[in-house]
């Protein structure tokens, strides 16, 4: 049973679900960045309009209305494409780890030919062999435990990171607006009307981003000293480890995915080596 979690990542199905739902995040991902880079575009093109030629102020309006009504269907064709890939990442896990599967919660499972429809869209090369790092000389349960942890941990470090990056990024878009509203010398009410007001949009969607990542990576930092402590105590002879509690921590790694603030693939693609090095010494630790 310790070596059950390679195994089953070495079943031809398990690497379809994996390809399945990373070709949906990846969707997600994609109306995001395109709901993102216009926002911001919007942001910082509406305002230098404005300030070079003021006749055009009336018709931004118009342009942002607009711009409200498309993002807002963009979101929610993201809402659905996140729901179905963290329900199938979910399916992935639960085979992976032998676990009872959740329907109340969870839902349903996809078809196979729906799983097969999506894998067949993945283009990338990974190998999901040694997906949770090597777990051969962890002993069951405790493999399946430490692998949940690591799931949590690399989400919360890669979330808090880009969270850092993300307000970096706003704060340098803010001193933006500020100095060219110096360079072209423009009163406050100007400053407002012309460059504060037409960046509002990117400026709330991009908090908005902020503090959802911020609720999930604290949460996730919580449910790692939990685990934490039920590991030691499994590592003095007080095992815990239930197939329930296995299932409860499964239904909040769930939850966690429905989150729809994503961190872009570049972003992730940057960070994923040093992360699973950093995730095989913990590994090697336990």
């Amino acid at each position: 049973m310790d070596n059950k979690i390679q195994q089953n990542l070495a079943l031809p199905y398990s690497f379809d679900l994996f390809k399945a739902y990373s070709v949906a995040y990846d969707r997600a991902k994609q109306l995001q960045q395109i709901r993102f880079i216009i926002s911001y575009v919007l942001s910082i093109i509406l305002p230098l309009i404005s300030i070079v030629n003021a006749d055009y102020r009336p018709y931004f309006s118009i342009i942002g209305g607009i711009w409200a009504m498309i993002a807002f269907f963009i979101t929610i064709k993201e809402k659905d494409k996140i729901k179905e890939a963290a329900k199938i990442q979910d399916e992935f896990d639960t085979r992976v780890f032998d676990l009872m599967p959740n329907e109340t919660l969870v839902g349903s499972r996809f078809s196979e030919w729906r799983i097969k429809e999506l894998s067949a869209q993945y283009k990338g090369n990974e190998d999901i062999k040694t997906w949770y790092g090597n777990l051969s000389h962890i002993p069951y349960p405790l493999n399946i435990l430490t692998s949940q942890r690591s799931n949590i941990i690399w989400d919360w470090r890669l979330r808090k990171s880009y969270f850092t990056a993300l307000l970096i990024a706003l704060i340098a878009l803010f001193l933006t607006g500020i100095i060219v509203s110096l360079v072209f010398k423009l009163t406050l009410a100007q400053y407002i009307i012309s460059v504060f007001l037409p960046g509002a949009s990117a400026f709330i969607l991009g908090i908005k981003e902020l503090l959802e990542h911020y609720d999930n990576y604290t949460s996730k930092q919580k449910l790692e000293s939990k685990l934490n402590g039920i590991i030691e105590k499994f590592k003095k002879g007080n095992n815990e480890i239930t197939d329930v509690l296995l299932r409860q921590f499964q239904d909040v790694i769930f939850l966690s995915r429905k989150c729809t603030a994503l961190v872009p693939t570049w972003y992730y693609n940057w960070k994923k080596d040093s992360y699973n090095e950093r995730m095989q010494t913990v590994l090697n630790a336990v």
